[in-house]
């Protein structure tokens, strides 16, 4: 199976309900780790070539009330570097607006999830509203 892909059919999916004005009750994001042979670092979306050769890959899913929704991994990993990876999983996810996300080097991880959806929402919005 190819974990990488979930999270961009997860993320279709919910934009494609929300743009066709269906009712949701929550919403739903989700993420790639992967966790390198060479270090216990956590690569958050990672390429294709980190993927293939890490030790182990992960694709965790949250509501935005931060539940977890979906967990799947493949290749081999301990308890604590599952519990590292579940908590960045849920930091990446379940960040709120305005929040900056550390990565392990230092760097900010930039914009949630949950941000980048409401935006492409409110940007539909805008255009649907605009009289023309």
């Amino acid at each position: 199976m190819n974990l990488t892909i979930i999270p961009a059919l997860l993320h279709t999916s919910i934009l494609g309900l929300l743009t066709a004005a269906i009712p949701l009750k929550t919403i739903a994001t989700a993420t790639v780790l992967a966790i390198p042979s060479e270090s216990d670092q956590i690569v958050v979306d990672p390429s294709a070539v980190q993927a293939d050769k890490a030790k182990s890959l992960h694709v965790l899913g949250f509501t935005s009330g931060e539940d977890l929704l979906l967990s799947e991994s493949e290749g081999a990993f301990t308890p604590e570097e599952w519990a590292k990876v579940l908590e960045t999983g849920e930091r990446i996810c379940c960040q709120s607006a305005g929040e900056d996300v550390a990565m392990e080097g230092g760097e900010a991880e930039g914009t949630s999830i949950r941000d980048f959806i409401r935006s492409v929402m409110e940007t539909k919005v805008a255009k649907d509203l605009q009289w023309k």
